[in-house]
């Protein structure tokens, strides 16, 4: 038989929970914080890296490859800048950089989606490489919270762009 608790211990019993609870929260917010600049590559992204070294005369694409996995905005997978700052930040031309978004794009390793101007979204797959504290997603969101929100349309192109590509197997050299 058991003894039916007080109001007492109820409210004990429930205090305990709520600050269990709460330390729950914290650890969580706590792991994310420490994780937050975690990029994981992915087996085909480990490929695709092999695959851009053994090109012969574009393996220099790999530094923007790096500098997008490195970068990308937390959870949605993307940079968003113009080709002026990705030549500053890594040192070279533009004329360098378009080269390089050139063969990331054919061999389906990024795609390019243009928000305003000069201004384009860089989302690498995200089968092979995505940044932040959760190691699998089912979908990526993209937003350009610096510049504006995509479109329906821009989304919807972005979807065809990732849907395309062959999963887990790079393209051929």
């Amino acid at each position: 038989m058991t003894r039916e608790r007080t109001t007492a211990e109820v409210l004990a019993l429930e205090e305990e929970l709520a600050e269990a609870e709460q330390a729950r929260v914290a650890a969580l917010a706590e792991t994310r914080k420490n994780t937050a600049h975690h990029t994981q590559v992915y087996r085909p992204g480990w490929d695709r890296v092999v695959q851009l070294a053994l090109l012969p005369k574009d393996q220099s694409a790999i530094k923007l490859y790096k500098y997008l996995a490195e970068n990308m905005e937390l959870n949605t997978g993307g940079v968003v800048c113009d080709q002026a700052y990705l030549a500053s930040e890594l040192g070279v031309s533009t004329r360098t950089v378009r080269r390089w978004i050139t063969v990331l794009e054919k061999h389906q390793a990024m795609a390019r989606l243009p928000i305003a101007g000069r201004v384009c979204a860089y989302i690498l797959n995200p089968e092979e490489v995505w940044r932040g504290y959760q190691t699998k997603k089912a979908r990526v969101n993209f937003r350009a919270m610096v510049v504006g929100a995509i479109t329906a349309k821009q989304a919807r192109e972005l979807q065809k762009i990732f849907k395309g590509i062959k999963r887990n197997k790079p393209s051929n050299v």
